[in-house]
């Protein structure tokens, strides 16, 4: 376990255990799942939700205008988003 951050970077956070890495999440959507980082992609990404593991809100971890920038990976222990404009993708937590 030693590595496991590494590994998750890299996508085999989860080997052997047939799990999805990751997932596209479109304009309106809520989605309520187990994440440790998301990426905006295709342009900026605006926020209306980000809520940490424990409940609490992280929309401040993106300051102002709650806008997470192309090109930018954002990690954190996250378990919903929801976006007022772009697409991010996540990528999940062991389920």
């Amino acid at each position: 376990m030693k590595d496991l951050a590494l590994n998750r970077m890299i996508g085999q956070g989860n080997v052997g255990k047939m799990q999805q890495f990751l997932q596209v999440v479109a304009t309106g959507v809520t989605a309520t799942v187990d994440f440790w980082a998301f990426t905006a992609v295709d342009g900026d990404a605006v926020l209306s939700q980000l809520t940490n593991i424990n409940g609490d809100s992280a929309l401040g971890y993106l300051g102002a205008g709650a806008t997470a920038y192309q090109g930018e990976l954002y990690t954190g222990s996250f378990k919903a988003i929801k976006l007022t404009s772009g697409k991010v993708k996540v990528e999940l937590s062991e389920q």
